[in-house]
């Protein structure tokens, strides 16, 4: 989708919540733990209303929810409620009128199926509503898809949902068992493409002028290099998916990206905590402060749907089911049997319905933000960013939310074959960089705090390597760029990095990032697999000859006063194997290990910029060990406080420090953001419960500035500051 065909509101952001075709008394899932029961009966018109008197934004999300399996929500999908047809009431004493089959007349009218939705956009956009569909790519005859796009910019398009996913047992698992030992990340990536283009291709025949998805695979770059429009990430505070999402608008010209809010399901604080909510409220402002222009909460502000916490009113006060028939085959529905629940079922609906405490919070949640969004307007273009993290070419297991050893990477078909194919070091070293520049310090109490994190280095981008990169573009928008993660290389790729590092870029990597290996061979490969037989004297000053011995503790050079610790402070047990290398000239180590001081680490300038190589012939993620002599409780470890000297000299127009030189401690409490486009300045404390302060340093000046708990703060950089 072209940007000029995308076309944001008069407050700068599309604000919303989704609306369910689904009505109360039927279950949306069964099993002991994962019973969840719908306790409203409206249709989504009565929800248009109430978007409006209840101030729940200006875009509304239509769900099919319970079209194929509820009676009523497959006779309103088409269009039979709005025409006045008497639709049968559900019989569930007798188990009768439960079902579409259960009616031949939802049969008769197949015809008709997407007139309700037509109806309801059309509804939307007299009530001064914006509105988009998700899940219903089969639910949809084109004619209504053809209709419903044609109404312009009050349909925002179509979101596919979760369609996409990674997992190969479910429709290549045969391909991978018997072609295991030939299969290879870029037959996974390109599979996956093909997939992806076939079902965009679908979607844009039908009519549909925008098509986003929605999940929470990492994979979304191979979704958008193979042609979706615009990623609509789900999570709710994650700066690392914001990142993503962000560098692949940038370096692919989307017209936008945007946040799927499932906090009721994904914040998995229970209801006792008072961080609860306040976490769904920091989110809100997190994401508008990254750049996201579209906020749609998926649930929780008309009725409960999580049964996550042991807590969730959807947990203590409801029927828990475990149908005969669902026993050991997964969590369907069953309605004959839930049908003997009914009327216990419809005793607990005031704990988890639409006047239900958290129901209301949430929507008190949503008008508060709302009104400062409609009052101060939503800042401009996206937020600056100087630094980027690589996500490697095929590098298929990056995960948003970290490290993961029993997670396969692709296939876990193939990774119980062979355990390279489980997250190893390649994925480890997203960690590294995570803890760096997305920090996520205790601020939920006794509970993990899974999301809310700091940018101490301010907004940090991820670049794709799966998607078109040119030296041109990085050198315009970055002055750092770091790979952690997995890189398959080729001589494109290199030449890209060489070019980058001449026109003044600094580039951190390791010698693994340059191997030409797509199999997940990556601590035997031979030198033979590295790019240019391992010549890689042009950009980094050195050949690489082969793997070396192995070395256990490293530290900096003697003469190294740039890092935050100092000579010789071990970092280990490493067990990490060196390379074996010809140094050339102009290269100066800065890592050594402690034995024969050989290089761990170098610096060799190239052209304008330069670039810091890590000589080891493992991944950054190897190197994550700090647990020997001295080693401090808040270390980011060797390779961490390599990326922490690196970022603050690749500073943007504004940044923060604990003393003036450094961030630290208190800066891990604090996001910030810089917006060129109109000089905004977002400031935002994640501490629920400290006030936090630190220097922050302008064009025109250093301000000491304390945030009070939660405190989120904008302002704009006066012209004199000098910033264009």
């Amino acid at each position: 989708m072209k940007k000029d065909k995308f076309h944001l509101p008069e407050c700068g952001i599309y604000i919303g919540s989704a609306i369910y075709v689904s009505y109360a008394d039927y279950t949306v899932g069964t099993g002991r733990l994962f019973t969840t029961w719908v306790p409203e009966n409206h249709d989504p018109e009565w929800y248009l209303e109430k978007t409006i008197t209840e101030n729940q934004g200006n875009i509304v999300q239509l769900w099919p929810g319970g079209v194929k399996q509820q009676l009523r929500a497959a006779a309103w999908w088409r269009g039979m409620v709005a025409d006045g047809t008497e639709i049968p009431v559900p019989d569930w004493k007798n188990r009768k009128m439960l079902r579409p089959e259960d009616w031949d007349e939802i049969a008769g009218n197949d015809a008709r199926q997407g007139e309700g939705m037509l109806r309801f956009v059309e509804k939307a956009r007299e009530m001064g509503l914006y509105s988009m569909l998700i899940y219903g790519s089969d639910i949809v005859n084109d004619s209504y898809a053809k209709a419903v796009s044609e109404l312009g910019d009050a349909f925002l398009g179509h979101d596919l949902g979760e369609v996409f996913t990674f997992r190969f047992e479910d429709e290549e698992e045969a391909l991978v068992k018997s072609d295991a030992a030939e299969f290879s990340l870029s037959k996974i990536a390109e599979n996956f493409k093909a997939t992806v283009r076939r079902t965009l291709a679908g979607e844009r025949k039908r009519g549909y002028r925008c098509v986003m998805s929605t999940g929470v695979s990492f994979a979304v770059d191979y979704e958008v290099a193979a042609g979706l429009d615009i990623p609509v990430f789900e999570d709710y505070a994650e700066n690392t998916a914001s990142g993503l999402c962000r560098g692949l608008m940038r370096q692919c010209g989307l017209p936008a990206w945007g946040t799927h809010m499932n906090h009721e399901w994904y914040s998995w604080l229970p209801y006792e905590s008072r961080y609860r909510m306040e976490s769904f409220r920091s989110g809100m402002y997190i994401k508008y402060m990254s750049g996201s222009k579209i906020l749609i909460n998926e649930c929780g502000n008309w009725y409960l749907q999580s049964n996550l916490c042991q807590d969730s009113p959807m947990v203590t006060s409801v029927p828990k089911l475990q149908p005969p028939s669902q026993k050991g085959i997964g969590l369907g529905n069953d309605f004959d049997y839930s049908a003997g629940f009914v009327e216990e079922a419809r005793k607990c609906y005031p704990a988890i319905g639409y006047d239900s405490a958290p129901a209301a919070e949430y929507r008190r949640m949503i008008s508060d933000f709302y009104n400062y969004v409609k009052k101060n307007g939503t800042p401009a273009g996206q937020p600056e960013a100087k630094i980027a993290l690589a996500k490697g070419n095929l590098d298929l297991g990056a995960s948003a939310s970290g490290f993961n050893p029993n997670c396969a990477v692709g296939s876990y078909v193939l990774a119980d074959r062979n355990p390279a194919w489980f997250a190893g070091q390649p994925e480890r070293g997203w960690d590294i960089a995570y803890n760096v520049f997305f920090p996520r310090p205790n601020v939920t109490g006794k509970y993990y705090n899974r999301y809310l994190s700091g940018t101490p280095f301010g907004q940090v981008d991820i670049v794709s390597f799966a998607c078109p990169v040119s030296a041109e573009f990085l050198l315009e928008n970055y002055k750092l760029l770091i790979f952690t993660g997995w890189n398959t290389c080729s001589e494109e790729q290199y030449r890209i990095l060489t070019d980058y590092v001449k026109g003044g870029g600094t580039l951190f990597l390791g010698i693994a990032h340059l191997s030409t290996d797509d199999t997940r061979n990556y601590t035997a490969y031979q030198r033979e697999k590295l790019v240019r037989g391992g010549d890689f004297s042009e950009l980094c000053g050195v050949r690489a000859r082969g793997r070396g011995r192995r070395f256990h503790w490293a530290t900096c050079a003697e003469h190294v006063t740039e890092f935050e610790f100092p000579f010789p402070r071990r970092f280990g047990i490493m067990a990490a194997c060196l390379a074996e290398l010809e140094i050339g000239d102009g290269v100066e180590p800065l890592l050594v290990e402690d034995e024969r001081m050989e290089p761990v680490m170098i610096r060799h300038k190239c052209g304008k910029g330069e670039v810091y190589l890590l000589t080891t012939w493992n991944y950054p993620g190897a190197l994550d060990q700090d647990k020997g002599p001295s080693a401090e409780l808040h270390s980011p470890g060797i390779i961490g406080y390599v990326l922490r000297s690196l970022a603050s000299r690749a500073r943007g127009t504004i940044f923060i420090t604990d003393d003036g030189i450094m961030p630290a401690r208190e800066c891990e409490h604090v996001m910030y953001s810089y917006f060129p486009q109109d000089h905004s300045v977002c400031l935002m404390n994640i501490d629920f419960d400290h006030s936090h302060t630190f220097y922050l340093h302008l064009p025109d000046g250093v301000r000491e500035t304390t945030l009070t708990p939660s405190e989120f703060r904008r302002f704009k950089l006066p012209c004199r500051s000098g910033v264009s």
